[in-house]
């Protein structure tokens, strides 16, 4: 209930929810006793490995408690990690906004761009792609017919995350926060983006907002007319 209260007040439809099959880890033990129930995992590997699992002396929990989950595919959109957004987040707090399962064999995230999959199509017919912070940004766009996006998952935005889109686009526009560290972010990947010899423009939202945020504040409408 805690989590449909989130995403209704965040504007987030059943239909959105069902397309990127965003659900809901509610305590410490539930998916614990899933994994041990199917029999089909290995609880160490699930731990050491792709650290889904935290383990301490009274036993195990899961690393994404408390957190909506969203699956992350790969570019062909086979699930390959999952990314955890906290419900309220509190700055300061020293809890991340968001948690990515650990880099594996299958999970870069220096390779992976969340929504690439979906995207590709709407890139190409678009000519462009908006590069976002988080997978909430990804769904806010989305929401509003806007599907030419796809965010980095917490890490810096790389050459090899470069090397994907070029292969649908060499035209970016970076749609970052507006705090220091969003602004932070954009100037860091622009000479990255810049190597594709494309164009890079830069949607600069107001102090503190975020797409979702700003989608809020001023309506739907008012966010898109402000991207075009």
């Amino acid at each position: 209930k805690e989590a449909r209260s989130y995403l209704s007040f965040r504007g987030y439809s059943e239909e959105l929810i069902k397309e990127f099959r965003i659900g809901f880890s509610n305590d410490y033990e539930g998916l614990v006793k899933a994994f041990r129930e199917s029999g089909k995992f290995d609880m160490y590997f699930l731990c050491d490995e792709a650290e889904i699992l935290h383990r301490k002396q009274h036993g195990w929990f899961d690393k994404f408690h408390h957190r909506l989950i969203f699956p992350v595919s790969d570019s062909n959109g086979k699930i390959i990690a999952f990314n955890g957004r906290i419900l309220n987040h509190v700055k300061g707090s020293g809890v991340p906004k968001y948690v990515n399962s650990r880099d594996t064999q299958v999970f870069k995230k220096k390779k992976t761009l969340y929504g690439l999959a979906k995207a590709k199509q709407a890139i190409i017919q678009a000519g462009f792609v908006y590069i976002v912070e988080g997978p909430t940004d990804v769904a806010t766009l989305w929401d509003l017919n806007i599907r030419n996006v796809v965010a980095s998952l917490g890490t810096a935005f790389s050459m090899e995350h470069l090397r994907q889109l070029k292969g649908v686009t060499k035209n970016f526009v970076l749609l970052m926060d507006g705090d220091k560290a969003g602004k932070k972010a954009s100037d860091s990947m622009i000479d990255i983006l810049l190597t594709a010899n494309g164009v890079v423009k830069i949607v600069s939202l107001p102090d503190n907002h975020d797409p979702d945020s700003y989608k809020r504040e001023f309506g739907a409408d008012k966010l898109v007319e402000y991207l075009k």
